[in-house]
């Protein structure tokens, strides 16, 4: 198994990925776009040839210090490839990459609810912070997804 970062030549691989995981699919031109911005990320694993599972990530620039911060986003991995090890390379390579770029920290968000990816994200050396934010969301007019009620 192996992971790698992809980039705008990539376009039609990630276009795929997006297809194989979601629901809903997006344009060439589009993953292109995505993968030539600096701040974006999509890191796949692959075994034998087939991608198993991703990671999305974005920097996010910080006012307040001369350093960036790693949001991951989305980590998915095909449920026959659970617990073999492609989750925690995926995290370890978007570590590598924060690391070399001097970022300051990484973060995701999750439930605590979902026990089994809590359980994932400490056991690859996330911390859960002990406090009291909450997150708002501010749905904007999309034509492909309406919020639910």
């Amino acid at each position: 198994m192996t992971t790698r970062q992809l980039h705008p030549a990539d376009a039609l691989l990630a276009q795929s990925v997006v297809s194989q995981f979601h629901e809903r699919g997006v344009s060439v031109s589009y993953s292109e776009k995505f993968l030539a911005n600096p701040a974006n990320y999509l890191l796949i694993a692959e075994e034998n040839g087939e991608v198993i599972g991703f990671l999305s990530a974005h920097q996010l620039d910080s006012i307040e210090r001369e350093s960036a911060a790693m949001f991951i986003y989305e980590i998915e991995v095909e449920k026959a490839h659970h617990r073999k090890g492609a989750g925690r390379a995926l995290i370890d390579h978007i570590r590598t990459i924060a690391l070399e770029r001097g970022m300051f920290e990484m973060f995701v968000f999750t439930n605590r609810s979902n026990t089994s990816a809590c359980a994932f994200y400490q056991s690859t050396g996330g911390q859960i912070e002990e406090g009291d934010e909450l997150m708002f969301v501010y749905y904007l007019p999309d034509a492909q997804r309406q919020p639910e009620k």
